[in-house]
């Protein structure tokens, strides 16, 4: 993968945990969180961009997640 796509990847994953991380913060514990399907649609980048989101956040210790 060239620099340009790698640098773009890096800018939609970026982008896409910076909004997660905000929709999260505004939601208090206990409160449900939207699914992966619905954040998608909302942010308008592919379930895996999600995905990958969600999983930097819970590594990082940012969030934690239970079902």
């Amino acid at each position: 993968m060239n620099n340009q796509k790698m640098n773009q990847l890096y800018q939609k994953t970026g982008v896409a945990v910076g909004s997660l991380a905000m929709s999260l913060l505004s939601k208090q514990a206990g409160e449900r969180v939207p699914t992966i399907a619905e954040y998608q649609e909302e942010f308008q980048v592919s379930r895996g961009t999600i995905q990958n989101a969600l999983q930097y956040l819970k590594e990082s210790g940012a969030v934690t997640i239970t079902s």
